[in-house]
């Protein structure tokens, strides 16, 4: 059992002090600082490479555990300041379980005060189902540890698993977390200036984008 307990640590201890993390970082970044990250190496650096078997080369990333990065997803594009995804992902590489997640930062096309932080991948999840899971990733969000409330299920689109969105109280912006897992993948997506209605429509593109399901 407690060797069940230390696997399982590493991805918790990230999600729970990277998304307080994210979500402050990515309110700042939105402000429209001139702090730029090079485009190439934030790509270089968030895109793990798949070890995938010899005998199925086509299963999609998602199945695999690995996680892509588009250029474009829907409406959003990569940003070209990838300051606070950088940061992030250096410290989630590091630790131990880490070398699989990746983070990387997105905008809006039309509005570039619209923001999307991403950051997960493969590892071990916290207990419990689905929705204990991602009530406590998105919980982890709040600058005062406390519950998520108002969290609403979302549609996570064809590559299943379970999904869900809530408003990040405390924040000067308007910030909403989402949370995906489907059993091998987690990802948080901080929305950054979106409406709830257009965050939730987004997620299911970001997850089949991302996971190529």
């Amino acid at each position: 059992m407690t060797r069940r307990a230390h696997r399982r640590a590493p991805l918790i201890a990230l999600f729970a002090g990277l998304a307080l993390l994210a979500v402050g970082a990515a309110s700042c970044s939105s402000d429209g600082g001139t702090t730029s990250a090079q485009p190439s190496t934030a790509a270089s650096a968030a895109t793990p490479t798949a070890a995938a078997p010899s005998s199925a080369p086509s299963q999609p990333a998602g199945a695999t555990g690995a996680v892509k990065t588009p250029d474009q997803i829907a409406s959003l594009t990569k940003s070209s300041d990838q300051t606070t995804a950088q940061s992030l992902l250096k410290q989630i590489q590091s630790a131990p379980g880490g070398e699989q997640l990746i983070a990387v930062s997105y905008e809006d096309r039309t509005d570039k005060a619209r923001t999307v932080l991403i950051y997960g991948g493969a590892g071990p999840l916290p207990p419990g189902d689905p929705d204990s899971q991602l009530l406590a990733m998105l919980g982890s969000g709040t600058a005062s540890g406390t519950k998520i409330a108002n969290a609403s299920s979302v549609d996570p689109g064809p590559a299943g698993g379970t999904a869900k969105c809530a408003p990040i109280p405390g924040n000067d912006k308007k910030v909403i977390n989402c949370g995906w897992i489907n059993g091998k993948v987690a990802l948080v997506m901080s929305f950054t200036a979106f409406d709830q209605a257009t965050a939730q429509s987004l997620v299911p593109k970001i997850v089949g984008a991302m996971t190529g399901m």
